[in-house]
């Protein structure tokens, strides 16, 4: 030691370090950051659109037609919205599959 200096790598391969609820010794384990993720691509970007946009429909519909006021069309215009809603989801489910299949 240069008067009291430890050099970084003799700080993490030598000595006791905690584990868990006590010390030990054991090899040197020199940890590092992750790499970072790449940043999505537009056709992911829209995938998780229509799904987020998909479930979003299909969550509200019901609450259009509990709020809506008495009419004939009311049933109609929940199952379009139903409809929508499902399609918009299957469909991002089957472009990321068709995707992860692609990779």
């Amino acid at each position: 030691m240069n008067g009291g200096v430890v050099s970084l790598s003799a700080g993490l391969c030598a000595g006791l370090r905690p584990v868990g609820d006590g010390y030990r010794t054991g090899p040197c384990q020199i940890r590092r950051m992750a790499e970072p993720s790449p940043a999505p691509s537009v056709r992911e970007r829209i995938e998780d659109a229509m799904r987020e946009i998909g479930t979003l429909v299909v969550a509200f519909a019901p609450l259009e037609a509990a709020f809506a006021r008495e009419s004939d069309d009311r049933l109609a215009t929940t199952l379009i919205l139903l409809t929508y809603g499902i399609v918009l989801f299957v469909g991002a489910l089957l472009f990321e599959r068709r995707r992860t299949r692609v990779q």
